[in-house]
């Protein structure tokens, strides 16, 4: 009987044996075959948002004789990773609004054409990222195992997703053109960000140096920055954040006192905001420099809102908060 059960237990051993080799040459298909990759399909919902165009070199702009041709023939591929549409908390560069540019910009070069007569066709895939630290990424290493090489990414305005996408394309030699990149993180491209190229340049920190001259030119002494910034646990940090951040960190320099608040506009009411003003001011005293961030998309919203006119009217503001205070 014993016997029996022994036999039986080695049985089971080599059936699960069986299995794991079978699953694991599985994965390994998975992860080192492309085509295991191809027959695979992306679990990413914004896979459905992927497009391929291709724009080939104009033929009277190259040379085409077959020997030059052999040598002087190259395919480009560029990618596009931007949102869809306009998120809260973000700024406005859309793919409705950039792929336009950029199928322009590629049309114009190839009726140009290049030097020596050399012929270059371009492929441009365009993905939407959704502002997403998850699907952004993912979207970059499926278009990645795609395409043998990959020339340029342009896009990625929101800054949780071009920082770790301009991070491994810092590691893969990819250049990264972005109109985002306000954190001041984004300068470090020794070590984190070697091929990152922010078309604004350091928006934020001309912002900071700018405000920072002002301010000692009147020789002010305190100042108070407002920011909209909500939904940071969903959404993260907004792009007035960001530029305040670097504001600030350019007024500490010179020691300046700085009071930072934060405010959510879906609870923007005329009370919240009478409260906020009286909070800054016992914090600045009298000398009450204040700096305030809006998003564009709440400054076309104020106009049609009856707090919107209330900053049209500063006396009203100063007696409102010396009732209160």
């Amino acid at each position: 009987m014993k016997l029996f059960n022994n036999e039986k237990f080695a049985n089971v051993l080599v059936l699960l044996f069986v299995v794991v080799v079978v699953n694991t040459s599985s994965i390994m298909c998975m992860a080192l075959s492309n085509d295991c990759l191809q027959k695979t399909e992306s679990l990413d919902p914004m896979a459905a948002s992927e497009s391929e165009q291709y724009f080939p070199a104009n033929p009277e702009r190259y040379n085409s004789d077959p020997s030059y041709m052999r040598s002087h023939y190259k395919n480009l591929s560029f990618v596009a990773l931007l949102p869809s549409h306009e998120q809260q908390n973000k700024n406005d560069c859309i793919m409705p609004k950039v792929l336009p540019v950029l199928e322009l910009a590629i049309k114009h070069i190839q009726n140009l054409g290049f030097v020596h007569g050399s012929r270059i066709d371009v492929t441009l895939i365009s993905r939407d990222t959704n502002c997403s630290s998850i699907h952004g990424p993912i979207g970059f290493f499926e278009i990645y195992m795609k395409f043998s090489e990959l020339n340029a990414v342009f896009g990625l305005p929101c800054e949780y997703v071009l920082a770790p996408i301009s991070r491994y394309a810092g590691v893969w030699q990819i250049p990264v053109l972005t109109s985002g990149g306000n954190a001041a993180d984004f300068s470090n491209k020794a070590t984190s960000y070697p091929t990152l190229t922010r078309l604004k340049g350091a928006q934020a920190n001309n912002l900071g140096n700018a405000v920072r001259a002002i301010i000692a030119n009147f020789n002010w002494t305190r100042t108070a920055l407002i920011y909209q910034n909500e939904h940071t646990k969903i959404k993260g940090n907004s792009v007035c954040f960001f530029c305040i951040v670097v504001v600030h960190d350019k007024l500490n320099e010179h020691k300046a006192s700085v009071y930072q608040q934060a405010f959510d506009t879906d609870q923007w009411k005329k009370s919240d905001i009478i409260r906020m003003l009286v909070t800054v001011s016992k914090h600045t005293r009298k000398s009450l420099r204040l700096l305030l961030c809006l998003a564009a998309r709440f400054k076309r919203k104020t106009k049609t809102r009856r707090e919107g006119s209330l900053f049209k009217n500063s006396k009203r503001w100063k007696t409102k908060i010396q009732e209160v205070t």
